[in-house]
């Protein structure tokens, strides 16, 4: 008797996908640097002598290798389910586990799409990631089972491609239910300064905005969640206080991170969390005392 792996590893290799042993009954990848599947698959004769071997290894795919990723639908809601097959084309292939399902798709030529997790109610998956296959056990104690042909049986070159943009397309469909934090704000407080006073309070606050967004967006990869929090930090006090409205702060940090690749990276949500840390942090830091602007003396 042989499991998922010895029986079909081979044809999935066939097909121009890279096949990857499955510890049996989890999900976890049997090999150790497997990620490296995910570029170079294993040989036929790896296959093989692996499958003699491990012959009862659950069945998976690395993703990301001839551009292949999954679209990991996690809900029974009618209404989400709706709105992501909305932004994908159909698939000839799915999967279905314990719950939901699992579609595959690629990415098209030259388009990098990153692995994201919309919560809990979608997961893509890609470059990086696996994906466990049928007829492998699912860890609940029952098979996944395939809903259409099984992977192995449509070449990895005529899976449909999916939307370059597919990424922020998921994140506007599902909105309605992605958590996101609200925020307090007063338009006015009674301690606030009036007049000319408060016109150049406000007039510092946007200027400190805009100085801040400029350094963000030419901040290199590494540093750009610090200075992101940073920003919301040295901020913080404005906005709660209704001096500089936190929408504006949110454009110019979403701006400033499309120009230093964090939200192409990390999409929208995971910026505005790094954000709105940041300015709830400086939510009750006093507001600068400016000084006089004196005329030179003639």
């Amino acid at each position: 008797m042989t499991g998922p792996f010895a029986e079909y590893a081979a044809a999935l290799l066939q097909a121009g996908y890279s096949p990857l042993p499955i510890i049996s009954g989890r999900k976890k990848p049997a090999l150790k640097g497997w990620s490296a599947l995910c570029e170079t698959p294993l040989s036929l004769g790896y296959i093989r002598d692996y499958s003699s071997r491990w012959p009862m290894a659950g069945l998976g795919v690395a993703l990301g290798y001839a551009g292949v990723l999954a679209v990991d639908l996690d809900t029974i809601d009618g209404r989400q389910i709706a709105a992501i097959t909305g932004t994908i084309p159909r698939s000839p292939v799915a999967k279905q586990g314990r719950r939901g399902l699992t579609r595959y798709y690629r990415a098209p030529a030259g388009v990098s799409i990153q692995t994201r997790h919309f919560a809990g109610i979608v997961d893509l998956i890609s470059a990086g990631g696996s994906n466990v296959l049928p007829p492998s056990m699912h860890p609940a104690g029952m098979p996944y089972r395939w809903l259409k042909a099984p992977l192995w049986d449509v070449p990895a070159t005529d899976l449909p491609e999916v939307p370059a943009d597919l990424e922020d397309s998921l994140e506007d469909a599902l909105e309605p239910w992605l958590p996101r934090r609200q925020f307090e704000v007063s338009e006015t407080r009674a301690d606030l300064p009036a007049g000319q006073e408060l016109r150049r309070l406000t007039a510092f606050a946007r200027s400190k905005l805009a100085s801040q967004s400029r350094d963000l967006a030419s901040t290199a990869e590494g540093g750009r969640n610090n200075w992101l929090f940073g920003m919301g930090a040295g901020l913080g006090r404005y906005a709660f206080q209704g001096i500089v409205k936190v929408e504006t702060i949110e454009a110019a940090a979403l701006a400033a991170c499309l120009r230093n690749g964090l939200l192409k990276e990390d999409g929208r949500l995971s910026v505005l969390a790094s954000l709105h840390s940041g300015l709830e942090k400086g939510r009750n830091d006093p507001l600068p005392v400016l000084r006089e602007r004196r005329l030179n003396a003639p």
